[in-house]
């Protein structure tokens, strides 16, 4: 942890950038471009000594070892098994876990078990929903012919890798 006077720029830029993941690198002046528009904001300058934004330059910056994003999809992809394309036309679907028998009775078990199937038949109608939207939206010369074998996660790999960008979303069909 180490404390430090910031200036009212790097308030500024503290304030604006503190939800994201972000890492500074000092470049020399030389080597900067154009000014910034934080930095020439009339309604920055400071009024006077007693100015509350002068309260609030002293910044501890933290550094966070242990607690740092995740970055890679394959993590991502264990921690959350979603089986459709986020898209504007829908929502993503999960896949519902079957029960576990566990301290539970047959009656009980029965009741979770029923719950389930009807769940995953609703997952079932929200993957071929999911699928027919992606059909739908992408151009004839880059769609699968057997698209009606295949989940909504195989079509979009079908295409990432058809456009050469493969396919980098932190989901997958089960």
């Amino acid at each position: 942890m180490t404390t430090r006077q910031l200036s009212e720029r790097q308030v500024r830029w503290a304030e604006e950038l503190a939800d994201f993941d972000f890492e500074i690198k000092f470049r020399s002046g030389i080597d900067s471009s154009k000014p910034d528009t934080l930095s020439r904001k009339e309604e920055f300058k400071r009024k006077n000594e007693n100015d509350e934004r002068i309260k609030k330059r002293e910044f501890k910056l933290l550094k966070d070892r242990w607690l740092s994003p995740i970055k890679s999809s394959a993590i991502l992809k264990d921690c959350l098994r979603l089986s459709a394309v986020t898209t504007r036309s829908f929502k993503p679907v999960l896949r519902p876990i079957a029960p576990e028998k566990g301290d539970l009775n047959d009656a009980e078990y029965s009741i979770k078990t029923n719950e389930h199937e009807v769940l995953l038949a609703s997952w079932i109608e929200g993957e071929i929903e999911a699928r027919n939207i992606l059909v739908n939206s992408i151009t004839k010369d880059i769609c699968p012919q057997n698209f009606l074998n295949m989940t909504a996660k195989q079509i979009f790999d079908h295409v990432a890798n058809a456009r050469g960008e493969g396919a980098t979303t932190p989901w997958e069909t089960v």
